[in-house]
């Protein structure tokens, strides 16, 4: 069944009517479903089809690619989602579904430390004392330019698992990664003996999207629509709060002993949707 491609409604009716399909396939190229990133919009894309009455059947490629191939392969149609934190410019050269797919816990950042360095960021208090430490971002991520606009080092790569490699080989001090992620990659990479530093916490407004390849402008139409559905029965929320990633790090991240440092972001599009506060978590 075919649709009309139309522009993504500023909010969903709860009767707007939506002719259900036969099938729905939903090809990503890049990516495994067991990773949390992509096992979470899974969820999500399988809870806002529900609210239409469609079921998505997912093709899983499971390639492993960097961001900018994985834009490529969207702007080509060979891929039909991705996840990320949102840019300027891939919010230009794919459609994104303004709402953060986390509500906006990747923008509270928790570093990923060598386990010997525990205890040596202490004494860090002032953005000066930060501005001295090196740290650790992927190439092309809205973090990196968001740290750099703050006067921090960063040192870059285009590959996230080669990260890991550096932090160990001293090439940075430290690997901020988004408030759930941390812990379970410690889990993950024993070998490697990391540790979660405990005494900083990096925060700035970060939505992570889901973006849709522009050959897809149905799919995009589909998902928006069955989201603010879902947000708006508080299924959405659920969800997200019920993750076991989140949960976690709620447990486990001690904001309130940590030395908060509050970062702008400049790089965020007007669209973005930062006066609606059902679409965000305040941990303050």
């Amino acid at each position: 069944m075919a649709y009309v491609a139309c522009a993504l409604p500023a909010k969903a009716s709860a009767t707007e009517q939506i002719s259900p399909a036969t099938e729905i396939v939903i090809t990503r190229y890049c990516g495994q479903s067991i990773t949390p990133g992509n096992a979470h919009i899974e969820k999500l894309i399988y809870l806002a089809f529900s609210k239409l009455n469609i079921q998505p059947t997912f093709n899983n490629v499971n390639q492993y690619c960097s961001h900018s191939r994985e834009v490529k392969f969207l702007q080509e149609g060979k891929s039909d989602i991705l996840w990320a934190t949102t840019t300027a410019d891939y919010e230009q050269q794919l459609i994104p579904i303004r709402i953060p797919i986390y509500k906006g816990l990747l923008g509270y950042r928790i570093a990923l430390i060598r386990a010997e360095d525990k205890g040596k960021f202490a004494h860090i208090t002032t953005l000066e004392q930060l501005q001295t430490l090196r740290f650790g971002q992927g190439e092309g991520w809205a973090d990196t330019a968001i740290l750099k606009e703050a006067g921090l080092k960063v040192t870059e790569s285009s590959d996230v698992h080669n990260l890991f490699n550096m932090l160990r080989a001293g090439r940075f001090d430290l690997f901020p990664r988004g408030l759930m992620e941390p812990w379970e990659e410690v889990k993950q990479l024993p070998a490697m003996n990391f540790a979660v530093e405990e005494h900083i916490l990096i925060a700035y407004p970060l939505p992570a999207y889901i973006f849709v390849s522009p050959k897809r402008p149905e799919l995009a139409k589909l998902i928006h629509t069955g989201l603010e559905l879902a947000i708006q029965d508080g299924s959405f929320d659920q969800l997200v709060m019920a993750d076991p990633n989140v949960q976690q790090a709620l447990r486990l991240a001690n904001i309130k002993q940590r030395k908060i440092f509050y970062l702008e972001n400049s790089t965020l599009t007007k669209e973005t949707p930062l006066s609606n506060k059902a679409l965000w978590v305040n941990l303050k």
